[in-house]
């Protein structure tokens, strides 16, 4: 850490403004599941202790884990609810918690499409935006929820049935309003739903929904545009796969226009992530930022202050990006699982290594009990907690 370093991260605590959202600094909790709700998706008192863990440490906002916008859309034990009224009063709960130490919080919300579970659906089905034969690479086949009678088939959504998803997402909006959220985000990105629809990988269709990159913007532009008209005030986050980083997947220039239509449509900031959200063993700080690049390049094509996500976890890495107005925002994930006042920590001048190696042992743990470090030690030595 040098002294240079060491001043500049003082540019991390200065406050953020748009037009409809005051931020006292730059860094944000990053989206992750946390595994705390129960087994309905309401919020517990593990989820009101998780959160208010981030609270009062120097974050700009805290962006909570998705939550389902349907009862079908659930993909994840113990994930957050937004789908009906009832949720509300433990959504109200969440809030006030985080509020009383001072920090904002926003609602991620998602509906999972192909890798939800089917197990929620009446008819046990997978739906997304085309019939598709599955090859085993979703959440769903991998943790063996497919049955004989999905027939590893993506059902293609109709027309009715999209216009009812975009109303659930606006309904959870106007919910996460209610319940006095400080701004919602729309999960555009990871193979979820609108980005199953924005990927050519999955939208094969050939109706309003589907073609060029434009055409298969139209959900995420509609999820937006609906939520603008129905609130006017609420801030929107969206967030977007810069990249799928595979064959015949989304491209940079695909997400360039669809950072720029939604911007149109009413988002007020773009969160950058990529199809492939978790990579492990950041170790070096070289590995650090990996979506940095493309990151700059939608906060130019879209006009609007961007948010960037992916292995950050060091004072340096934070720097850069400010100084290299890569992004506006700085997301910030796993290592606060590990480490939830690490912002703290910069602030108060404790630069110490940080050993957070993103194992995702945090993740397999969610999928037991609730997200949580299973490293312990002063080396780091991983215990396998499952």
């Amino acid at each position: 850490m040098t002294d240079t370093t060491s001043t500049n991260i003082e540019a991390a605590y200065q406050p953020f403004e748009s037009e409809r959202l005051s931020l006292p600094g730059r860094l944000v909790r990053a989206p992750v599941w946390s595994s705390t709700a129960d087994e309905q998706g309401v919020v517990s008192d593990n989820t009101v202790e998780f959160y208010t863990s981030l609270a009062g440490n120097g974050l700009g906002m805290i962006v909570t884990g998705f939550a389902f916008v349907s009862e079908n859309s659930r993909a994840v034990p113990r994930m957050l609810g937004v789908s009906n009224d009832d949720f509300i009063p433990g959504l109200t709960r969440l809030v006030e918690a985080v509020h009383a130490k001072g920090d904002k919080i926003a609602l991620q919300i998602a509906h999972c499409g192909l890798n939800a579970d089917p197990l929620y659906d009446p008819d046990g089905l997978i739906y997304g935006p085309s019939l598709i034969v599955l090859n085993g690479s979703t959440q769903a086949e991998k943790m063996g929820r497919l049955h004989k009678g999905n027939a590893h088939i993506m059902r293609s959504l109709t027309r009715g049935q999209i216009d009812r998803i975009i109303d659930e997402f606006i309904e959870a909006a106007e919910r996460a309003e209610e319940a006095g959220f400080d701004a919602v985000e729309v999960h555009g990105a990871h193979h979820y739903l609108i980005s199953e629809f924005l990927s050519p990988t999955f939208n094969k269709r050939t109706d309003i929904f589907g073609g060029g990159s434009r055409q298969r913007a139209r959900l995420a532009v509609d999820v937006v545009r609906g939520i603008r008209e129905a609130m006017p005030k609420l801030p929107i986050l969206f967030r977007l796969n810069c990249e799928d980083f595979t064959p015949g997947g989304i491209t940079l220039d695909d997400s360039r226009v669809t950072a720029a239509m939604v911007a149109e449509a009413g988002a007020d900031i773009i969160s950058v992530s990529g199809n492939n959200p978790v990579r492990t063993r950041i170790i070096k700080r070289e590995r650090e930022a990996y979506f940095r690049e493309q990151a700059r390049v939608i906060r130019q094509a879209g006009g609007r202050p961007v948010i960037v996500t992916g292995g950050i976890r060091s004072p340096e890495g934070v720097v850069e990006i400010l100084e290299g107005a890569f992004a506006d925002l700085v997301g910030i994930g796993r290592p606060l699982i590990r480490t939830p006042e690490l912002p703290a920590r910069w602030r108060e001048g404790n630069f110490e290594p940080y050993d957070c190696i993103s194992c995702n042992g945090c993740m397999r743990a969610g999928m037991e009990y609730s997200v949580s470090c299973v490293r312990t030690g002063e080396n780091g030595s991983e215990q396998e907690a499952l």
